[in-house]
């Protein structure tokens, strides 16, 4: 991975959908976080995504420190469209800590909920998305939205 602007958290559900939305509408480089590493995609679209075998719900995220640590070199963006979400939270904070974190957009439910409104409350750039959106599209949207904002999120 020579440095991603934006980490993606997986492709299940509207995963995909915004993978797919970061790369037409964005000029970001995207860290993918998969179990699998499996990834269709054209050369040019590939050539902007670095794929991290990972897992959301390991400690850590199963990534090396290494890894880690050079995410929280480079990430401005941490896209969260799934649940599992402390060990994400961990690394938001560190890249935050770092200096480079701009925002952590979260596609939450309400499990998720009083974990990420307390990392806001300590001063994270949390961007939060739902449950009031109702549409993939919508989601992808909004999500696309907050990641191209220069705004930095609070």
């Amino acid at each position: 991975m020579i440095g991603a602007d934006v980490l993606l958290t997986g492709t299940g559900g509207v995963g995909r959908d915004v993978l797919l939305a970061l790369l037409q509408r964005t000029p970001a480089r995207v860290a993918l976080l998969m179990r699998d590493g499996t990834l269709d995609l054209g050369a040019s679209d590939r050539a902007r995504v670095d794929v991290l075998g990972g897992d959301i719900s390991a400690p850590n995220l199963a990534l090396p420190a290494d890894v880690r640590g050079r995410l929280a070199e480079t990430l401005e963006t941490i896209v969260h469209p799934s649940g599992a979400t402390a060990d994400v939270l961990m690394l938001a904070e560190r890249c935050f800590m770092a200096g480079r974190l701009q925002r952590f957009v979260h596609v939450h439910g309400a499990a998720e909920d009083r974990m990420v409104r307390a990392a806001m409350n300590a001063g994270l750039p949390v961007t939060m998305i739902g449950p009031g959106i109702n549409t993939t599209d919508h989601v992808v949207s909004a999500v696309v939205r907050a990641v191209s904002s220069d705004a930095r999120c609070a």
